[in-house]
């Protein structure tokens, strides 16, 4: 996996990035949870920044009642139009992957999970799961090696957890002859 992004400057990149690819007014709180969700962002850089690209006029304010939405200004656009190639083509597509699985799951009220427990015998217990409205519509534990062979499991869980489900559902109900 990258590291994280230091670079003040490219964090603000980064933000604006994904805001203008997914184009529609978003709450704060979601804004903050699609850019840090990878890791490539932490928390309080992303505040920071995001402070600082609402002073500069890369992001507006925008109220709906009392919901208070965000977003990218024409002059942002701009600038994540010409400067987010200095960001890795790898970071751009996981975290927008990850940004759309993010509020699609949202939109269905999903959530995942995934945890790595070490065992006394040295291996490791790897457990995901992913709930729509509090009920689990996929849960899978297994037993694996290694922790590096459990941390690759849990980075693709992480970044690609639609597909694995959709991969597992259609292989079990796949009748193979019967």
């Amino acid at each position: 996996m990258q590291g994280q992004i230091k670079d003040k400057n490219n964090i603000k990149i980064f933000i604006l990035y994904l805001m203008r690819e997914i184009d529609y007014p978003l709450e704060y709180g979601d804004i903050h949870d699609i850019v840090v969700q990878d890791g490539f962002v932490n928390s309080f850089d992303f505040s920071d920044c995001f402070r600082e690209l609402l002073d500069a006029g890369n992001v507006a304010e925008k109220r709906d009642g009392e919901t208070q939405y965000y977003v990218i200004t024409p002059h942002g656009e701009h600038v994540a139009e010409y400067l987010s190639s200095g960001i890795l083509r790898q970071v751009r597509e996981r975290s927008l992957r990850s940004a759309m699985r993010y509020l699609s799951f949202k939109s269905r009220g999903a959530t995942l999970s995934c945890e790595i427990k070490a065992r006394e015998d040295g291996k490791y217990d790897y457990h995901c799961e992913i709930c729509e409205r509090g009920e689990a519509i996929m849960s899978l534990s297994m037993t694996v090696e290694t922790l590096k062979q459990a941390e690759r499991m849990k980075y693709n869980f992480d970044g690609n957890a639609e597909e694995i489900y959709r991969r597992i559902r259609a292989t079990l109900a796949d009748s193979g002859g019967f």
